[in-house]
């Protein structure tokens, strides 16, 4: 069978294969060097059971992922007056620079910058689209842009959560008063 100029001819095409592997490789190599924007999850699994009285928080889980925060608290026994989740965007203190806080009166969670592990202001700064409470568990989502009050858009994040009762005593914290959990990427 007679071969135009246009294909290659059977013996050729080896050596045409050849020719192609390095950028192949080449391409490979750059697909898996590309920096991977995943998102991690932090979770905390609290045994310490360290607040029989009131509400323990049991389990909490974060992620930053779709443009949005995913917070997840369990508490065993009665659930708290409010929820406060302290987040450290920076690392250059130890403290948090914002507060993500759910109080079921309103009924609403608030996210806004601070300066202490205290100070939860009440003025909302950025309004979260969905959080509920069934059951024992919260489940919220903030968007991601939120986290902007704290004057960075962060690459990664460190979360500590306090469960407050009665004229904002602190009851119970995860995983232990003023200390974070390990930093985890935002994707």
């Amino acid at each position: 069978m007679p071969h135009d100029r246009t294909t290659p001819s059977p013996r050729s095409l080896p050596r045409l294969l050849l020719a192609l592997l390095p950028l192949v490789v080449a391409a490979g190599l750059l697909v898996g060097a590309a920096p991977a924007s995943q998102a991690e999850t932090w979770h905390h699994h609290d045994e310490t059971s360290d607040q029989p009285r009131f509400g323990d928080i049991a389990t909490v889980a974060v992620d930053a992922r779709e443009r949005r925060v995913h917070l997840r608290a369990e508490i065993n026994g009665t659930f708290p007056e409010e929820l406060v989740f302290h987040l450290d965007v920076d690392g250059a203190q130890r403290r948090p620079e914002l507060a993500i806080s759910y109080g079921p009166y309103p009924g609403r969670v608030v996210v806004s910058p601070v300066d202490s592990w205290h100070g939860v202001a009440l003025r909302e700064r950025c309004r979260p689209r969905t959080a509920r409470v069934r059951g024992d568990v919260l489940t919220a989502h903030v968007a991601l842009r939120c986290l902007s009050l704290a004057g960075v858009r962060p690459e990664r994040l460190r979360v500590s959560v306090t469960s407050r009762y009665e004229l904002g005593s602190d009851y119970d914290h995860a995983p232990r008063r003023h200390h974070f959990g390990r930093w985890f990427d935002v994707g």
